[in-house]
């Protein structure tokens, strides 16, 4: 199971998690940068314009979108 399904799967008990302190908010960041990377690549982009797109849109590096990506896609 990814990092992403994950989250996707416990979104409430995260968001409650990030609410009382227990975990940090660039989590819930992270989960909207992958979840736009999903989307444009669902609508046959290719990785690299993916991530262009997503950097532009949540105004961030490319770098930081790829770092997301790998963290995202990694195994529990």
């Amino acid at each position: 199971m990814t990092l992403y399904t994950y989250i996707t799967r416990n979104q409430d008990q995260i968001k409650f998690c990030v609410k009382i302190g227990l975990m940090s908010c660039s989590i819930i960041n992270h989960l909207a940068i992958y979840s736009r990377y999903d989307y444009y690549k669902r609508l046959n982009y290719t990785c690299r314009d993916s991530v262009f797109y997503v950097a532009d849109d949540a105004h961030v590096s490319e770098k930081t979108v790829r770092r997301v990506i790998k963290k995202m896609e990694s195994e529990l």
